[in-house]
């Protein structure tokens, strides 16, 4: 059976809401990483386009090194030594933690100590890094050397804890992980982790990973595949999707793969695609002239300012339309929303990447949309122009790069308190890259997850 990405990851979400009691699926987050995934993947084509054969030669010749292959042997026990929890901790009780350890291209770091895993709670991740290193002036016939592939819990406060070290080859995308479980979600990308030769038929793999043992188990079996999940939608909060291709129509989705409604955006002149839920009944959608479709707009070079954009929110009773209302005609300066990437913040707000526009745009940071209006959250610092953004209880996880236009470079992630308005870098990019001088870091952090 093919399975396609989709599907793969659906499947893992799908077997881990069985296997961790009171967790439901989340469309939204499988979505994200199936981005995250391709945009890995497309700076990776960018980056090493030149020797493409050699590296698919390379891979097939690999072939499958399974999945003892992939788990380093434990490093040996840090020195122990006693940490007295201060007010600002996280609510744990005293832990024994060693030295920190510094290592090129990853954060500072500690051992995992006994008895921290149980006493993790909001707010708490699980990081993937795999940084590598070419020179720079070595051009197209650049060699590119993953430095460490180490897998990290990660307290609210930015604290890094390892819990794994992974063959270079893998690339490995954590899924969910509910905070204090031994055990985290994971989907293997086995196109680049060597697997080609054995698995023709699918490129991921759902799998398990111990946190404890550091040791994976593949899951296995026809019951994780559900057939004909779409992911590419923007879901409400019950699990409800919006297509998002500019039409004067959407279809409406049920969020038990129920019957389907064809509704009606009714905005005259114009073609419309969804932002991002606004509720449970309520979405915002970014209009332009219907023209687009008829002269070859975004196809042809055009970008959405060409076509006048509108920001509409549509009204929801069930499944008919209730109203569409106009509430904001975009202009210079106005963040340019991405279709189809906005995530439901609470009542009336709604969080989305913003972009430059046209079919080979960037993006230019995450914005808020809110009743007043527009609310700024992230812009670039250091040359950013790829954005991801995920928003669990209240907080923004803002993920930037900039590796949108092939020049890669190493991501930070950003954790903004939306009640607050205060924010904290939870992972900056490796100390040592520095864009365009021999021996830059392209990859730090490639994947992580937040504590449900």
């Amino acid at each position: 059976m093919t399975r396609d990405l989709g599907d793969l990851m659906w499947g893992a979400v799908g077997e881990r809401s069985q296997s961790l009691d009171g967790l439901t699926p989340d469309a939204g987050d499988l979505a994200r990483l199936r981005s995250r995934v391709r945009r890995g993947r497309t700076a990776r084509h960018v980056r090493e386009g030149a020797v493409a054969v050699p590296v698919v030669a390379a891979l097939v010749a690999v072939g499958w090194f399974g999945l003892d292959r992939m788990n380093q042997p434990d490093p040996p026990p840090a020195t122990q030594e006693p940490v007295v929890p201060t007010p600002d901790d996280d609510g744990t009780d005293d832990v024994v933690l060693g030295e920190p350890i510094d290592e090129p291209g990853l954060p500072t770091y500690y051992e995992l100590p006994d008895g921290l895993l149980e006493q993790t709670g909001p707010g708490w991740l699980v990081t993937v890094h795999r940084p590598s290193r070419h020179d720079a002036d070595a051009g197209i016939d650049a060699e590119f050397d993953v430095l460490v592939n180490a897998m990290f819990l990660v307290a609210p406060d930015g604290t890094h804890f390892l819990v794994g070290k992974f063959d270079a080859d893998a690339n490995v995308y954590p899924v969910a992980w509910r905070a204090g479980s031994p055990t985290v979600d994971v989907v293997v990308d086995t196109l680049t982790a060597g697997y080609l030769e054995q698995r023709p038929d699918q490129d991921l793999m759902a799998a398990t990973y111990d946190l404890r043992t550091r040791a994976f188990t593949e899951r296995e079996g026809d019951a994780i595949w559900p057939p004909d999940t779409s992911l590419d939608v923007p879901r409400s909060p019950s699990g409800r999707g919006i297509s998002i291709e500019y039409a004067d129509t959407f279809t409406l989705s049920a969020a038990d793969g129920g019957a389907s409604a064809q509704l009606g955006y009714a905005v005259p002149g114009k073609v419309c695609s969804p932002v991002g839920w606004l509720g449970e009944q309520s979405f915002l959608a970014l209009c332009l002239d219907a023209s687009m479709l008829t002269d070859g707009g975004l196809d042809v070079g055009g970008t959405e300012w060409d076509y006048h954009p509108v920001l509409v929110q549509v009204d929801l009773d069930g499944a008919r339309v209730l109203s569409v209302a106009e509430v904001r005609t975009l202009a210079e300066g106005d963040p340019l929303p991405s279709a189809g990437e906005g995530i439901a913040v609470r009542d009336g707000v709604v969080a989305f990447s913003s972009e430059t526009g046209g079919p080979y745009g960037c993006w230019t940071g995450v914005d808020l949309w809110t009743p007043d209006g527009f609310q700024a959250l992230q812009r670039p610092e250091a040359g950013e122009n790829s954005f991801d953004v995920r928003v669990v209880d209240g907080v923004a996880y803002v993920q930037a790069s900039p590796g949108c236009t092939g020049e890669g470079g190493a991501a930070t992630l950003t954790a903004h308190e939306l009640t607050t308005g205060g924010s904290r870098l939870l992972e900056p990019a490796p100390a040592d890259w520095r864009p365009g001088e021999p021996g830059t870091v392209w990859d730090g952090l490639i994947a992580w997850t937040v504590a449900e």
